[in-house]
């Protein structure tokens, strides 16, 4: 009972509470390596401490959707995230959205893309950010719009803490060489069903082994990482994707903290897209609609205007 005053009326720190946990060893011999990272509870709450302390109200991870943030309480660092949608339902426009609200809020991230060129997702993150329209930019007809629009775009690019890859993601090997000499913040892999399969039975196998590591040097590191994954053919036959319709469901289940799942309709409600947040374990979960503007690439909250001044973008330019 005194323990718990003390704790309620600390100021500088909670109070000394904690015991030797070396006086526990019967048999006093040397802790085995698997055994000493044993700690006692106390210096456990000691390191949450500090993060509760700078707990301020506001969210420290956002993703820049208002609604989803709120909802989730932002991305989660230390912790895995698996994106799952559709062939052709934005997982790559709702990644890059991300990279960069992370970027803008000081946050280094690290994009291994495993499909698209790195000069097609600086394309994609130009007409972004400068609202050109990638049609007009696909067949030449936008250059004196970059030309006028580009400045703030090239200034902010200097300085922001995003990198993008599309030659080192296929490997687990490959990404820990970069997060061993880089210190990056979030790891985004887009997407985990093309990571390679060489020195392994099958591609389930690989993506096992991958998972598993990424997930565990991430809490180890503490970096946060966002998996894109494909869905299987049947979530095509629903009017909604389900958590079970994940290529290799039970794997990404199982060592996600945050599940999202992406759908939009193309041909029934214009600039309408859902997000559903299927698992978050340490929050709530829901069902987020946001605008989405295809020809530029772009995510935002309901209450922003949407750009009409311009056709939808073809299915085949997502």
């Amino acid at each position: 009972m005194n323990g718990e005053s003390k704790l309620k009326n600390s100021e500088d720190g909670p109070p000394d509470l904690s015991f030797d946990l070396a006086s526990m060893n019967q048999s006093q011999d040397l802790l085995p390596e698997s055994l000493k990272k044993l700690v006692p509870t106390y210096n456990i709450y000691k390191s949450l401490r500090e993060k509760i302390r700078v707990r301020n109200g506001k969210i420290p991870y956002p993703t820049g959707l208002t609604e989803l943030d709120n909802l989730m309480w932002g991305l989660p660092k230390g912790e895995l995230v698996t994106v799952g949608a559709r062939t052709s339902q934005a997982k790559t426009v709702w990644a890059m959205e991300a990279a960069k609200n992370l970027a803008m809020n000081g946050q280094s991230v690290l994009y291994l893309s495993l499909e698209m060129s790195k000069e097609a997702l600086v394309e994609r993150l130009l007409c972004n950010m400068c609202l050109i329209d990638n049609r007009d930019l696909l067949m030449g007809r936008a250059w004196d719009e970059v030309v006028e629009k580009e400045a703030a775009f090239v200034s902010w690019l200097k300085d922001a803490r995003l990198v993008i890859d599309d030659h080192n993601g296929y490997r687990f090997k490959a990404i820990l060489e970069l997060v061993d000499h880089f210190n990056f913040d979030f790891i985004i892999v887009d997407y985990v069903q093309m990571i390679s399969t060489q020195g392994f039975k099958d591609k389930l196998s690989a993506l096992e082994d991958f998972v598993k590591e990424i997930r565990r040097e991430g809490k180890q590191k503490g970096y946060g990482t966002i998996l894109i994954s494909q869905l299987n053919r049947t979530a095509a036959l629903q009017d909604r994707p389900y958590m079970h319709q994940l290529k290799a469901a039970g794997i990404l289940e199982e060592h996600s903290s945050v599940v999202l799942l992406l759908h939009y309709d193309f041909s029934k409600v214009p600039h309408k897209y859902t997000i559903y947040v299927e698992k978050n374990s340490s929050g709530n979960t829901g069902k987020v609609d946001i605008n989405f503007i295809p020809q530029y690439y772009k995510m935002e909250d309901l209450n922003t205007p949407i750009y009409l001044d311009r056709e939808p973008a073809r299915k085949d330019l997502l």
